[in-house]
């Protein structure tokens, strides 16, 4: 679904999922002070600004507190980055066009986690 309107509308289901999984899976996990964070997929952003950015922010199971964490959010979908940009800004959150099944897909950083739900069954070559 390439409509972000109707994506942000209709997808409680995505939201569910991201909601038991994501703060799940962030208390599991190895905290460092400074963390860099990649969502593959952000679709229209909902669960990048109001899940994952929040689960990456809280304190970790040692007690020790996410200092800075930064999310670069990506999704193919221009007009879906364009929506998230505008409904769900942040200032900790970078959302960019990238389609990861292509080389040409650069970030000048590396990732401490890499994040994605929901993703696979949109991609068309899974080679």
């Amino acid at each position: 679904m390439y409509d972000p309107d109707l994506y942000d509308k209709y997808s409680e289901f995505q939201r569910r999922d991201a909601r038991e999984f994501i703060p799940y899976i962030v208390s599991k996990m190895t905290r460092k002070p400074t963390e860099v964070v990649l969502d593959l997929g952000c679709g229209s952003g909902f669960n990048t600004k109001n899940i994952l950015y929040p689960a990456l922010s809280a304190v970790a199971h040692n007690d020790t507190p996410a200092s800075f964490v930064h999310v670069y959010a990506i999704d193919v979908s221009k007009k879906m980055v364009d929506f998230a940009c505008i409904r769900y800004a942040h200032p900790q959150i970078t959302y960019t066009v990238a389609d990861v099944m292509k080389d040409e897909t650069e970030f000048h950083c590396t990732f401490d986690k890499i994040f994605s739900l929901h993703v696979l069954h949109w991609i068309v070559d899974q080679r």
